[in-house]
């Protein structure tokens, strides 16, 4: 299918009243005041509003968005020829990132050519963070033991697929699901930008590895976890499924046209974490409820239920008819174009809502994989290790629960905990073993090989007693880990009278027993000195928590508000806070990841270097098309109740620990780096980048 642009589909505000209130003419202006000579800005007063029919007399006066008080209008961009961090440059809107850039009438509240437009402006400097008490001086000899990757929430998705429902997107259910993004086809582009960039701050010293903590994908499909592994060891990608359309004529020049992945750098280990989205369609939807619900007689009872709350049941990816019919010459990605972006190429309520379903062109490689498949997955790769943290005991368990020292002889450990969840939902599930029914199965209780806590305990225990310091890695951070499964209630509390259907849905969304909360898991971690930071993903944001001594967890928003840990008690001392890292999305604004590395202060304390990289590929390239839609997308979509970006607190950071007594013996023998990458490498432009993507 080829594809035409087309125009007039957002309703954006009228720009001369709208500059008339910035310049401080001081006018109420509404819809249709002053739009004559507005071009593809103008929209009459009387087709204002998301229905098209409200009169603009009826609607109150627009009210802009100001620009950001601490956008740099005078500042001049490094050379395009090299490569960045955020210490010395960041990419950013005019407009704070946690504005909502459109009101309820779908009025644009800045000028449409800002809409998805980022800015070079000036970096940031690390900020030295000691919420944990650790003390001590950077003044001595220090050792840079760690230097590594932080990427996170990949979310590669087959937009084509039938477990595909953008209409999803907005559900009664309390929470809109996170089925629709105006850059989708673009997220390999944007996985293969992170990866690239991130190789030019390792062609001196190489990274000791690569970390993706969870969401490699989004609906748990062969070909997503295909595109996936081939970006990160290198190859040709094939993005494309179902028929073999061309959206824009001819090769090497759209999101689905095959490209060359150039993969990590020789040499480089990297390691997986299962995510929410890794297990289940959309991150929320168990498979074998996909499965068993879409076909008779379960499709025709269950469709109407769903319904009541505006929610379509995903197809089975292998399936020929689809929910929703995601035509290309509807998806952003293929009507954008450089240079002559304009918000009316953007997808609207509307018309995802209009989304129909239909016949598709079936694909055997949409497959679902469960989390045996997901695991067995990373065994198939060319690169180092094989699986990828992921043992024979993952295959056989079908649970991502791992341990791995990193830097031979280093006494640092990673410990990879599966947070899944297994039981259906997305937020983040710890539990004893479990029945079928979700009651716990006493016989294996304390089992490490089926009891996750007694597993993460006895390698808790393992790594103290090998006076090894500790790195602990899930998918979801503390506060995203559930005291229940809030899907599993769903057919209880609204149709308690649908026998059949309960059945179905409560045999795969799983109500545990009994569980282990973000609470337990912070104050399990904090009993253990040698723990001194926990890697996350899940929420899509830079976080940078601090977990203090006794459990307790201080967030940035916490700490500028003055609040601080409590002194250590109970026999705790500085050593049993850790420090809980997040690494927003590459796919989702802010499209960045985060360069990490471990510090040894030569003086019982200990700091951790984390840096903030935006996603980079060359002007004019398709990665450059996906960061512009991914801002789009959260500039129009209401997240004013989140900041992606993070505060200053949240990204470039130095973050103070104390080591534990016995790692700081262990330490004594260590011959390590002098050089602090954070400090030098990565505070200066690297080599450039060729324009992405390199096509075959």
């Amino acid at each position: 299918m080829v594809v035409t642009r087309r125009r007039n589909r957002f309703r954006p505000s009228a720009w001369v009243g709208l500059v008339m209130l910035w310049v401080g003419v001081g006018v109420g202006v509404g819809v249709g005041v002053g739009v004559g000579g507005c071009g593809d800005d103008a929209v009459s007063g009387s087709d204002a509003g998301p229905d098209g029919a409200a009169d603009a007399r009826s609607l109150p006066d627009v009210v802009p968005v100001a620009p950001d008080p601490g956008f740099d209008e005078d500042y001049v961009a490094v050379g395009s020829d090299v490569t960045v961090t955020t210490l010395l440059q960041t990419l950013r809107s005019k407009y704070p990132p946690d504005a909502q850039l459109v009101d309820r009438w779908n009025r644009l509240l800045v000028p449409s050519p800002e809409i998805g437009r980022r800015y070079p402006q000036p970096g940031e400097p690390h900020l030295a963070r000691d919420e944990l008490g650790a003390g001590g001086s950077v003044d001595g000899t220090r050792m840079s033991l760690l230097y590594f990757v932080h990427l996170a929430d990949a979310q590669l998705i087959d937009t084509q697929s039938p477990s595909y429902v953008p209409t999803n997107k907005y559900t009664t259910l309390g929470d809109s699901l996170p089925a629709f993004h105006q850059d989708g086809p673009l997220a390999p582009h944007l996985l293969d930008s992170a990866v690239q960039t991130a190789n030019q701050f390792g062609l001196g010293r190489p990274f000791d590895f690569f970390i993706h903590t969870g969401d490699a994908i989004e609906d748990a499909q062969a070909n997503e976890i295909q595109w996936f592994l081939t970006i990160m060891d290198g190859g040709s990608v094939h993005p494309d499924s179902g028929a073999a359309d061309d959206p824009i004529p001819g090769p090497d020049n759209d999101a689905w046209d095959s490209f060359e992945a150039r993969g990590l750098n020789a040499g480089v280990p990297w390691y997986a974490v299962v995510g929410n989205h890794d297990l289940s369609v959309n991150g929320q939807f168990p498979l074998g409820l996909i499965e068993e619900a879409n076909v008779e007689p379960y499709l025709t009872e269950i469709t109407p239920l769903l319904a009541e709350f505006e929610v379509t049941l995903p197809g089975v990816g292998t399936a020929d008819t689809a929910p929703n019919v995601f035509a290309p010459d509807q998806m952003p990605a293929f009507l954008v174009e450089l240079g002559d972006m304009d918000v009316e190429d953007l997808m609207n309520e509307e018309e995802i809502r209009s989304l129909a379903p239909g016949a598709v062109v079936p694909d055997a490689n949409r497959s679902f994989m469960d989390g045996c498949g997901f695991i067995d997955a990373h065994f198939t790769t060319t690169t180092e290790p094989v699986g990828h943290g992921f043992t024979q005991a993952s295959r056989q368990t079908c649970t991502g629960n791992y341990v791995v020292d990193s830097v031979a002889g280093l006494p640092i450990r990673m410990i990879v905990l599966d947070t899944g969840p297994h039981v259906g939902g997305s937020q983040g599930v710890l539990t004893p073993p479990l029945n079928p029914d979700g009651s716990v199965n006493q016989a294996l209780v304390g089992d490490p090989d089926h009891d996750q806590l007694a597993w993460l305990v006895l390698e808790l225990d393992r790594a103290e007693t090998d006076q090894v310091a500790v790195i602990m890695v899930s998918h979801h951070a503390s506060k995203s880990i559930s005291q229940g499964n809030a899907f599993a209630d769903i057919f209880n509390l609204f149709f308690p009278d649908e026998q059949v259907l309960r059945d179905l849905w409560n045999s795969h969304f799983i109500q545990p027993e009994q569980w282990f909360s973000g609470r337990d898991l912070r104050d399990l971690l904090t009993s253990y000195p040698n723990v001194f930071l926990h890697l996350v993903g899940h929420s899509h944001e830079n976080r940078v928590n601090a977990v203090c001594p006794d459990g307790d967890l201080l967030d940035s928003e916490e700490i500028s508000e003055g609040q601080g840990c409590e002194p250590p008690a109970d026999g705790r001392t500085a050593a049993n806070g850790y420090w809980e890292v997040m690494a927003a999305s590459t796919r989702d604004f802010p499209n960045q990841f985060r360069i990490s590395e471990v510090v040894d202060n030569g003086d019982g304390t200990g700091s951790v270097y984390t840096t903030v990289v935006d996603c980079l590929g060359g002007a004019g390239s398709l990665h450059e098309l996906g960061l512009y839609l991914a801002l789009a997308d959260h500039q129009l979509d209401g997240k004013e109740d989140t900041v992606a970006t993070g505060l200053i607190p949240d990204r470039n950071a130095e973050l103070r620990f104390a080591w534990a007594p016995e790692v700081v013996t262990a330490l004594a023998t260590v011959n390590a780096a002098t050089n602090i990458e954070s400090l030098t490498t990565l505070a200066e432009p690297a080599p450039g980048l060729p324009t992405l993507p390199i096509w075959n």
